[in-house]
């Protein structure tokens, strides 16, 4: 700044010296110069703005600017900054949150409660859809005893306890132990397989 408070547009019209001006980045700008051994000679902008002392950079019309640039985008990629000898800024404080102890039920945390609902869901009603498919088919009715061929009351091994069985394990891609003869098992199976990975899938980019 000026000494004595002086107004820039009185001041331009005299011949004013280096000395007349004062303030850290005066004395900032004549360190510099003792230790890197140049000469200078300060040009006030006349307008007052920021913006315009980077332009007189930009245009080479100015060696260097010393002032308290505020250091954006815009501004980088017309010049070079130095290190900054002041940072201002807003910052916020907060306390850090206590980790908490898993529960009984933190292993149901990757998922929200929804897709655990659509889950069970279509497990049940995929296990009660089968359960009436294998009733109607004729081929999930077998001889228990097949060694016995006069035995003639046939049984159906997908009970309801087999039948949800086979969905969660189908679901888990685990495998059952019942073989399954009709094509709609193979069907529920494949579906049961490609909502596992769809659940993955939406697990994953959650």
């Amino acid at each position: 700044m000026f000494k004595n408070n002086q107004n820039i547009s009185d001041l331009l019209h005299q011949n004013y010296t280096n000395n007349d001006f004062e303030g850290f980045c005066v004395d900032l700008l004549e360190e510099m110069s003792r230790a890197l051994k140049f000469r200078y000679k300060i040009k006030p902008i006349t307008t007052l703005r920021y913006d315009d002392m980077v332009d007189e950079v930009r245009l080479k019309k100015a060696d260097l600017a010393v002032a308290p640039l505020t250091i954006n985008y815009a501004r980088e990629k017309q010049i070079d900054f130095t290190k900054p000898f002041l940072s201002l800024g807003i910052a916020i404080l907060f306390k850090l949150p206590k980790p908490e102890k898993p529960g009984l039920f933190s292993f149901l945390s990757p998922l929200s409660l929804e897709i655990w609902i659509y889950t069970f869901a279509a497990v049940f009603t995929v296990s009660f859809i089968l359960l009436l498919i294998a009733r109607c088919s004729p081929d999930e009715w077998r001889n228990p005893y097949p060694c016995d061929t006069e035995y003639d009351i046939l049984e159906n091994r997908f009970t309801v306890s087999n039948t949800l069985w086979f969905s969660i394990g189908t679901l888990m891609q685990q495998g059952t132990i019942e073989e399954e003869k009709a094509l709609i098992f193979s069907f529920a199976k494949r579906k049961l397989t490609n909502y596992k990975n769809h659940k993955k899938y939406i697990s994953t980019i959650s």
